[in-house]
């Protein structure tokens, strides 16, 4: 595998690692959002630890 076809996997491999937010109205005043990445297969693991992407993850 060459430089170009390993950059093009890890590039696609983290296209598929998404946040999603779901907004719901709470018990009272303004809607409630939550954030949360998407379902992740096997290889996105070890990508989102390898790039420190809990760093971008908003915390409550």
């Amino acid at each position: 595998m060459c430089v170009g076809e390993v950059h093009r996997h890890v590039e696609e491999g983290l296209e598929l690692i998404q946040e999603t937010v779901l907004l719901y109205q709470g018990e009272r005043g303004r809607p409630r959002a939550r954030r949360m990445v998407t379902e992740m297969d096997p290889t996105d693991p070890r990508l989102y630890d390898l790039f420190g992407l809990e760093d971008y993850v908003p915390k409550r």
